[in-house]
């Protein structure tokens, strides 16, 4: 952790999520630092899903290995500032196609599933991370930027991995751990979708062999506590 801190040399923010037990040591970046020191960095698109567009973000030297997730809604980003990282990965998208193909919500997205979407599943992993981790990783930092006297987060990161991304519904054995922890903890670990067909793909499968959830958030979005021993 303290490599990947050096190497971004960009700010951290401490003491911004007052009141979330589960974000008491999660550091925050200022996402505006970050995008005006793109040189410093290879940035590479990974995809986007249904909540958010993901990039791989690689240090100089490459001390840092990590995925920086960018919510799709509710938050202050916008297609001027998503612009820069397809550029810095070689993608040429004008801000309108940005905003137009990545920014509209075109299904109706209820406000559940899109509020404070980026601290929730940043504390998700951290909780998942310390019940479950050899199936949770947990996040790297939090990204946020700064809205007159407060900061609203934007994105977060994970360790970036490499596999093939695959639907809980489709693995037996992923489909038990998930139910097993959303049953005793305060987690949601994905949605399985009606059929197999239209499941996300909100797991994956390392190289290593090894199983991981992707996209763990809490359940209960007014609670930020850890689990009571």
């Amino acid at each position: 952790m303290e490599k990947e801190r050096t190497s971004f040399n960009i700010r951290p923010e401490s003491n911004v999520w007052q009141g979330k037990e589960l974000l008491g040591s999660i550091t925050t970046y200022d996402i505006d630092l970050f995008l005006a020191n793109l040189h410093n960095f290879k940035i590479s698109y990974v995809g986007m899903g249904y909540f958010g567009i993901v990039f791989r973000i690689q240090g100089q030297p490459q001390s840092t290995d990590i995925t920086l997730k960018v919510m799709r809604f509710k938050t202050p980003i916008n297609g001027t500032d998503i612009n820069p990282l397809f550029d810095a990965s070689g993608i040429s998208y004008s801000k309108n196609q940005i905003k137009y193909f990545f920014l509209t919500d075109y299904r109706g997205r209820s406000d559940e599933n899109t509020e404070d979407l980026a601290i929730l599943q940043t504390a998700g992993h951290i909780l998942g991370n310390l019940v479950a981790p050899q199936y949770i990783d947990a996040p790297v930092c939090l990204w946020a930027r700064k809205t007159r006297d407060s900061y609203e987060a934007v994105g977060y990161s994970l360790p970036y991995v490499q596999g093939e991304k695959v639907r809980v519904c489709k693995d037996a054995e992923l489909t038990l751990i998930a139910d097993n922890l959303e049953g005793q903890y305060n987690l949601f670990v994905g949605d399985r979708g009606k059929t197999l067909i239209r499941g996300s793909k909100n797991a994956m499968v390392c190289k290593t062999g090894q199983k991981k959830f992707i996209d763990v958030r809490l359940k209960d979005s007014g609670n930020y506590s850890f689990p009571i021993s």
